[in-house]
């Protein structure tokens, strides 16, 4: 964050989980990223903006399976 700016913070998260049964070879893997940063809307209030993205793969081999991105605004009112 620049100083006197709290415009110009960003949040970053990435994360992974990996969930199996190693004794039926059922395995299956998750992949989260997050941001989220501020800035000003079309009438110069500020708010929150944020994308995350999930993506999930299957078998050992870690086979595609899925991938969804959602993307967003909040409100900012306490500034």
């Amino acid at each position: 964050m620049i100083a006197d700016e709290p415009l110009s913070l960003t949040g970053f998260t990435k994360s992974s989980a990996t969930l199996e049964r190693p004794d039926t070879g059922w395995r299956a893997r998750s992949e989260t990223s997050t941001r989220v940063w501020s800035e000003l809307n079309d009438a110069g209030e500020p708010v929150f903006r944020y994308t995350a993205t999930v993506r999930a793969f299957v078998g050992n081999d870690n086979q595609p399976f899925e991938e969804k991105t959602v993307e967003g605004t909040i409100k900012r009112e306490w500034i």
